[in-house]
This record gives structure tokens, sequence and C-alpha cells, in this order.
């Protein structure tokens, strides 16, 4: 069965002071952790078996900044982590998420 594909760009310091809307799917919120590099991506999914039924993909736009995601049934949390020393690991970022009703 073919999955529905969502997207969405954020920028560093969308959702800073409280769940904003983003420049992404209706009705999905960004928080970002104040003072760290963690964005809690909340959606209208509801999902029952995450692993299988949501995968999320991130691209950063500062090639030193390497993402990691997390899931759970009503949003992904996406950590970023800077590989090389020196500087905040802050990056607008882009994801894409591929839903498949299972």
């Amino acid at each position: 069965m073919p999955g529905v594909v969502y997207s969405g760009h954020v920028n560093a310091d969308d959702g800073f002071n409280q769940p904003v809307a983003f420049n992404g799917p209706p009705g999905w919120t960004v928080f970002k952790s104040q003072q760290t590099e963690i964005y809690k991506i909340t959606h209208n999914l509801h999902l029952t078996n995450v692993d299988k039924q949501l995968h999320v993909v991130i691209t950063t736009r500062d090639w030193g900044v390497v993402p990691s995601v997390a899931k759970a049934a009503d949003s992904f949390t996406i950590t970023m982590m800077r590989i090389s020393q020196g500087g905040l690991p802050q990056s607008d970022f882009d994801f894409v998420a591929v839903h498949h009703h299972s």
C-alpha cells in the first residue's frame, strides 16, 4: 500500500517560546527546547505502530550538523549534533515523513 508523503521546513529558531505552526503540513507544530537544539514536531497521525507507520528523513542546511530522530505516536523529536568541534549545532532543516496506513 502506498504511503502519504509529508514535508516541511523548520527554521533554527522556530518554536523557541511555545509550539507554533511552521512551513509544513497543516495542523503540525514545532517546539524547540529552550537553549538546546532539540525540536519536537507534533503531528495528527495518531500512529499505533510507529516504526512501521512513519519514516522520517532530515536534511540540515549546515553540513557540519547531523540530526537524529526519535518517533512517538503523535510526534517525532529531532536532536541536532555538531560533528566538528566549536559552534552550536544550530541549523535550519527540511524533513520528509512517509506515513504508511497499516
